[in-house]
């Protein structure tokens, strides 16, 4: 076909020049525009990146034992990142329960009453024995609670809680006369018992120690600082009932923590009466309905007030308490439990912010079958 560029056309005006496409400069320069923005940004994105780190949602391990002659359980997820083949999976479970089953071993030797051999135990024996940072770390925070709470929680209550029957190798038995129990109280109150150097000075031969009531707290924290040390970061650590947790399970959901419904028995089983979503802190829970002795048709639980020394008799049920550390929740809710109801709504009120507490009371005018959760109250603090 014959160009008709610059010909004259059949009226006889010269035809203009076609103008050539300029597309392909158009894309040339948005391709080089795109190039230089994403050199310049400081935080370019990159999807070949995200693509070369995925990974798969890490599973969830679980150790169990025993340990302060309860039952232990450790889980956690493993998101550590390693080359070291003969370290991952398997080879480090295993490296973990071993070194889970020492630290606990040793926690033991110092504060368990059912080992003989303990510190404790050797303590209350009067043998005089040199005591460890541990040892006094948590006789200190016993002692601060104490005064916290002006005597509800106190560790020298073991020898009213050996004559009540709730101690080893004893069995619930009956309540005690007057003088049996003023005798007892003489030997009983924290401010009898002071470190002086590394030694426990008595000002009772009598005195005796029982940390039952924030040991198990206390180990669970020492349990959680160890997975931190090895790079875990997602656990629930429950060393009988005291909990520590962290992170995030796998679906991006906290933990579920379930709170026990009252039982009428102690060998009830157990029910869920409520259920905490939680991470990062500690929850302890306390109650007096599983360790009890009867009498006279009267039930006297295992919860000794150290300034009556008798059997608290309240309507409260349980208390579960809320906080950073686990050796503080355990304290607490012991001490809750020793205050009653209307004590513990006190002391709250009077240190607002500290705890999230959950209390399960009976109420007065309850009537229901046993079957059914509405004879129980509940009082929370901050939990939803």
């Amino acid at each position: 076909m014959e160009d008709m560029e610059d010909k004259p056309t059949a009226d006889g005006k010269e035809m203009k020049p076609a103008r050539k496409g300029n597309t392909g400069i158009y894309l040339l320069i948005c391709v080089v525009v795109a190039v230089l923005v994403y050199v310049l940004l400081p935080n370019k994105p990159n999807p070949w990146r995200a693509l070369r780190e995925r990974k798969p949602e890490a599973v969830l391990h679980t150790v169990e034992g025993l340990a302060q002659g309860s039952f232990y359980r450790v889980s956690y997820y493993d998101d550590r990142m390693t080359d070291s083949a003969d370290m991952a999976g398997d080879a480090f479970e295993t490296a973990l329960r071993h070194s889970l089953d020492s630290l606990l071993r040793a926690f033991d030797l110092r504060f368990s009453l059912w080992e003989d051999r303990s510190l404790l135990c050797r303590v209350n024996r009067n043998e005089d024995p040199e005591l460890d940072a541990m040892f006094m770390d948590l006789f200190n925070k016993s002692m601060t609670v104490s005064r916290w709470t002006e005597g509800a929680f106190d560790i020298t209550v073991a020898p009213l809680v050996k004559a009540y029957g709730f101690a080893k190798d004893t069995a619930p038995e009956r309540r005690m006369s007057a003088g049996q129990r003023d005798s007892l109280l003489a030997r009983v109150g924290y401010e009898k018992a002071a470190l002086q150097g590394n030694r426990l000075v008595k000002r009772h031969p009598g005195l005796q120690l029982d940390f039952n009531a924030i040991a198990q707290g206390y180990c669970a924290d020492l349990v959680a600082g160890f997975l931190e040390a090895r790079g875990l970061h997602r656990y629930l650590v429950d060393i009988g009932g005291e909990m520590r947790l962290k992170g995030l399970k796998n679906d991006g959901a906290p933990w579920q923590i379930a709170i026990e419904r009252p039982a009428d028995r102690a060998t009830d089983d157990r029910r869920i009466y409520h259920t905490l979503p939680l991470t990062d802190a500690a929850i302890v829970t306390s109650g007096n309905y599983r360790k009890y002795f009867e009498e006279d048709g009267h039930r006297f639980s295992h919860t000794i007030s150290p300034k009556t020394g008798e059997p608290v008799r309240d309507s409260l049920l349980s208390a579960t308490v809320i906080c950073a550390d686990a050796w503080e929740a355990d304290a607490m809710a012991t001490a809750f439990m020793v205050m009653g109801l209307e004590g513990t709504r006190r002391y709250l009120d009077a240190h607002p912010g500290r705890y999230k507490v959950f209390l399960i009371y009976a109420r007065s005018n309850g009537s229901a079958s046993a079957s059914s959760d509405t004879r129980f109250g509940f009082w929370s603090d901050g939990i939803e």
